[in-house]
This record gives structure tokens, sequence and C-alpha cells, in this order.
């Protein structure tokens, strides 16, 4: 049995703001911080054979301390990054709403094909995030991992567990920085926890949904680095 902790990174303040960031990188804001605190310290006690992060600066600043609370090294990948949303990114959830009606529409109403100008279509960044999770697979059978990602693979990953349609309206939360369990036996997936926040008691919580894309160029599902 492999077991998958996904977390997402902390909160930013363009999450508390309702604005796009897709691979754009504003910093974790002071909750945000906080969230990753304590993060690291509900897991102290949690063995991990392998630690992965998107490579966007809110989620490695979200796996360092948890890195530093295990005396582990994790591995940026880009597969793991948000779904990107091209011309969108840096906006405000108002302003493309107003300037892009008939899009916007498109994307609320979970159109698979859509995609933003210049940026990722649902089904593109499904493709990509599945793609990575059996690479993962495949690399770690019978490992427990922790990865550190983002709303948009949270998503991807919870209808996958459970098989639901991209086109389902969410029927789940991705709180920031809240505990998500899936594991993979026998060639089934199963969800065994989700959106736990116990450990954030006491902390303020935005959930607005955030975005990101793999480069084009990338050959490999899931190239990644090392970082201490």
């Amino acid at each position: 049995m492999t077991r998958l902790c996904i977390v997402r990174h902390g909160e930013t303040s363009w999450n508390a703001s309702g604005r796009i960031q897709g691979q754009l990188n504003p910093p974790l804001s002071t909750l945000g911080e906080a969230q990753a605190l304590a993060l690291a310290d509900v897991l102290r006690n949690t063995r991990f054979d392998a630690i992965y992060s998107s490579d966007l600066t809110r989620a490695i600043d979200t796996a360092k301390p948890i890195a530093r609370q295990l005396a582990q090294a994790f591995v940026t990948l880009r597969a793991l990054r948000e779904r990107h949303y091209g011309r969108w990114q840096g906006l405000l959830y108002e302003e493309i709403i107003n300037v892009h009606p008939d899009a916007w529409r498109r994307h609320a109403e979970r159109d698979p094909h859509h995609h933003p100008p210049g940026g990722e279509s649902l089904t593109a960044f499904a493709e990509r995030v599945r793609g990575c999770l059996a690479w993962l697979l495949t690399r770690h059978p019978g490992d427990t991992l922790l990865l550190v990602a983002h709303g948009g693979v949270l998503d991807i990953a919870n209808r996958m567990v459970r098989d639901r349609p991209l086109e389902a309206a969410r029927d789940f939360e991705t709180g920031n920085a809240a505990l998500n369990w899936i594991e993979h036996d026998a060639g089934r997936w199963r969800l065994r926890a989700w959106n736990d926040r116990r450990h954030l008691a006491g902390l303020r919580s935005i959930d607005h949904g955030d975005v990101a894309l793999t480069p084009r160029s990338s050959t490999h599902p899931c190239p990644g680095r090392v970082s201490a």
C-alpha cells in the first residue's frame, strides 16, 4: 500500500484578497506562515519515506518548516504546480468576471476543454496531475509520501480517488494547510481523510482557490530537484 498525505500551501495575501495566483509567486501571509508551522508540528511524529513540493514559492515555503522538523530533504516537482490561468493570473476574480464574463462562465461551469487566455485547460491540468501521481506510485511502491501542492491539485486528486468527473460541482473543501490522506493498494485508490484542520484550531482560514501549469517544454512527468 502506498499512502499519500497531500497538503495545500499556507495562505497568501492573494488568497485573502481573491486574486488569482497561477504560476506567480506571492509569499505566504503571516497567517500562512503560522499554518506552515502548525503543519510541521502536527506531522512531527509522522514517518515519510519522501517529501515532494510544487516548485512555486508558496509551496516551498510551506514545505521548509516541515522538512526541518522531520530532518529530511524535499524534492520540488513542476508537475505539482497549480493550474495555469494565463492572462488571468494576478487579477481579482471580480475583474475577470467584469472583463471576460463569457469565459468566466465557462470556467465556473467547469468546462473541461475551456482554458483562460494563454492558460491551461482543466483536461490538460488533470492529465498532468494524474500523470505525476502515477509516476510517484511507480517510484515509491509501499511508501508513505508527503506532497505540498495547491488547491487545484487537491481537486484533481479527490476526483480521481472518488471517480468523480471534472465537470461535476465541487462537493468538498481544499483548505490551506489542511491534511488530506489518500492511499493506493491492489490497483485501487481510497480516500482516508480529507480537509482535516484540527491542527489549525484558533487560526483564521481563507478558502479561495488558486491556480498554475507545467511548462510545455517539460519532457518528464515529474522533473524535480532536491532542496534542503
